[in-house]
């Protein structure tokens, strides 16, 4: 099982900083990856967590230029607001500047005010996810690209530079709705869900493990982590996420059983007050959890 983080590009703690110092102490601790959340505009209800975010794309092209060995990921990007032609060349170009370390999870989007914002179809943002990856993936491996959808028209193009990984950066698909993760197991690398519990995903991983074809599918939980005291953590849509929390025992207890339940990839949401204490969480993840799970 590898090992993440989310920095704090979001939240009570966010501010340049705290991503640099952060990131630093992910690599120093041993940490396999960084990630960065998305969100663009959001109302003012909801000004925590998310009223201060800084952008996604920028965070991880900044994350380059300060880490060496982490992998990079995002936690997810939003793709039903962008251009996807955009972001086949963002993460290429930060796929290069980081020598072949980024990992590009993308999400459907589920707050209707952003959408709303951006004038984005929030309807078919499903659709939009599915068309999105095909031609991201297009961009990435053809050279000439021919692409066409009824949407784009590409013919003839060049899309340089590719990313270094090979065959392409891979693509991780986030969401906890049997929906998504049928779209995961269809179109995507990976699956990429958030606060759920070692039974969801079990129970969820046996329905993508029908669906998928290919030998190599990650399962990259994003889970809410609390050292010490415990805690009642809701997700923006007010429902209790499962937290894995408590003492260094229960904390192994809970990652073990996601182990069990075919998580690959844990990235941990650190829920801390002080950018202290979210250091110290990492160093406890770094110098005595990872240990016990690399042996």
């Amino acid at each position: 099982m590898k090992f993440g983080v989310c920095v704090p590009n979001f939240g009570n703690l966010a501010s340049v900083s705290a991503i640099r110092a952060a990131a630093r102490a992910a690599e120093e601790f041993g940490l396999d990856s960084v990630w960065v959340t998305d969100h663009l505009v959001v109302p003012s209800t909801m000004k925590n967590p998310y009223g201060t975010t800084y952008e996604l794309i920028s965070t991880l092209a900044y994350l380059t230029s300060i880490t060496n060995r982490v992998t990079l990921g995002s936690s997810a990007l939003i793709l039903p607001l962008r251009n996807p032609v955009v972001v086949a060349k963002q993460a290429a170009t930060i796929d290069q500047l980081s020598n072949g370390r980024l990992v590009l999870g993308v999400g459907f989007g589920w707050l209707l005010d952003e959408f709303n914002y951006l004038r984005a179809d929030y309807k078919h943002r499903y659709s939009a996810v599915k068309a999105g990856v095909r031609l991201i993936r297009s961009l990435w491996l053809d050279d000439p690209v021919n692409y066409g959808d009824g949407v784009f028209d590409i013919k003839e193009a060049l899309a340089d530079p590719k990313p270094v990984q090979k065959p392409s950066i891979p693509i991780y698909i986030a969401g906890n709705t049997r929906r998504a993760f049928e779209i995961a197991a269809t179109i995507g690398d990976g699956w990429h869900p958030v606060g759920l519990s070692p039974e969801e995903v079990a129970q969820s991983k046996e329905i993508t493990s029908s669906l998928k074809s290919r030998n190599t599918f990650e399962v990259v939980l994003r889970s809410p982590f609390k050292l010490g005291s415990k805690i009642t953590y809701k997700g923006a849509s007010n429902r209790a996420m499962y937290t894995i929390q408590g003492t260094e025992r229960e904390i192994v207890g809970s990652i073990q059983r996601f182990k069990e339940s075919g998580v690959t990839h844990l990235v941990m949401n650190i829920i801390s007050d002080s950018l202290d204490d979210y250091i110290h969480s990492l160093e406890f993840v770094g110098k005595q959890l990872i240990p016990s799970f690399k042996t």
